[in-house]
């Protein structure tokens, strides 16, 4: 308010200094000079007015493409780093690695993440986590316990066969200390205790059979994706974990026989 009263006063001053010296013209003259003055201020009124929005739609359009370019950036570490954990396999990634594949500084990589664990975080909800789920939706209506269970441990192989980049992901992701995606270690837990307590399992220890369940993927994964195990490698995996939760063995092979879906839109090919 008090700069609202200091334009008016001065705009006031202005006014009458310039009447003042409108004294002397006659009234036609007085009516054009006070009509071009007006056109003169809305003109300077509109110019700045442009500029203004000119400004603010430059400084808006340099925010996008800044945003637009940290993404790309972004997009280009996540797929550097999927190669790497593909190239790597087994052995431990470091954040070295993912900087020299993706042909970034480190200063670029501390841009946009603080550690290794949170790449993999991101790697893992980027690319991982989907397919991921998609594969225990998939199972969704077999009703038997130990059948979920078999499928979706035999659909895990077979994705890692078609896209052995996601199959490197799981494996190293399920093994990380530092970094445990949570999904891989709940996976088998609610089957597990549905199968307990329709009687279908018995085990002691529920986490105990957990990671049986997880450490027997994760080492079939390995054996699938580095030694090139044959196709029926992961079935008879599958029959094994089966039995080690009290399936009986014909059972055990007549469930892991049963055909699996379709792997069609579940993982690309890599």
């Amino acid at each position: 308010m008090i700069a609202d009263k200091g334009v008016s006063s001065r705009w006031r001053a202005s006014q009458s200094h310039v009447l003042g010296k409108l004294s002397g013209f006659s009234s036609v003259q007085i009516i054009h000079i006070v009509s071009f003055w007006t056109s003169l201020v809305k003109s300077n009124q509109k110019c700045f007015q442009w500029r203004s929005t000119s400004q603010g739609a430059g400084m808006n359009r340099r925010q996008e493409i800044g945003a637009e370019r940290r993404e790309r950036t972004r997009h280009k570490l996540l797929a550097a780093s999927a190669r790497v954990v593909a190239e790597l396999g087994e052995n431990r990634a470091s954040i070295d690695d993912f900087i020299r594949a993706a042909g970034v500084s480190r200063g670029t990589f501390y841009n946009h993440y603080s550690t290794r664990k949170e790449l993999l975080d991101d790697l893992w909800t980027s690319i991982g986590r989907a397919p991921f789920f998609q594969i225990q939706r998939a199972c969704e209506g077999l009703k038997d316990p130990a059948e979920r269970l078999a499928t979706q441990a035999r659909l895990v192989f077979a994705c890692a066969v078609r896209n052995e980049a996601w199959g490197w992901l799981v494996y190293s992701m399920s093994g990380d200390s530092e970094a445990i995606a949570e999904d891989l270690l709940q996976y088998p837990r609610p089957d597990l205790e549905i199968g307990r307590e329709q009687g279908r399992f018995r085990f002691d220890n529920l986490f105990a059979a957990r990671d049986l369940v997880v450490g027997s993927v994760r080492s079939g994964l390995r054996a699938v994706l580095q030694e090139a195990r044959p196709t029926r490698y992961g079935d008879a995996l599958c029959v094994m974990l089966l039995k080690a939760l009290s399936i009986d063995d014909e059972e055990a092979h007549e469930i892991v026989a049963r055909p699996i879906p379709e792997l069609i839109e579940l993982v690309p090919e890599g």
